[in-house]
């Protein structure tokens, strides 16, 4: 493995995601990758995932019965002995960015963040 390889496509992987979750690209500062009025984001590219057999196990299932066409398929992961409001969500980017244009439009970053400040 060549390391000046790998931080291309490191970099790669966080200039695709920082365009598609319209996120400042800060991966060089040594903190975390991505940044805007929503999102910190720590970007990971991998040949492999423990997850991806999840997934497939999910939307496998979801090809077989036609009253979940629609619906968002969802990993939900629990570590064992922490508490579940601290669970995790595996979605696809694609379905990730629906809903928010859903709830925030076609400028859902800056109506959203809107929303999260009147809330506090």
């Amino acid at each position: 493995m060549n390391p000046k390889i790998n931080r291309r496509r490191g970099k790669d992987t966080q200039k695709a995601l920082a365009k598609l979750l319209r996120c400042k690209d800060v991966g060089t500062l040594g903190k975390y990758d991505l940044i805007n009025q929503l999102f910190c984001v720590e970007a990971k590219e991998r040949k492999q995932f423990v997850a991806e057999k999840w997934w497939y196990q999910v939307t496998d299932h979801m090809k077989k019965d036609p009253f979940v066409k629609n619906q968002i398929p969802i990993v939900g992961v629990h570590i064992l002995g922490k508490r579940h409001d601290n669970d995790f969500i595996i979605i696809q980017v694609k379905d990730f960015l629906r809903i928010l244009e859903v709830t925030g439009g076609e400028e859902w970053d800056v109506k959203i963040a809107r929303l999260l400040e009147e809330k506090k």
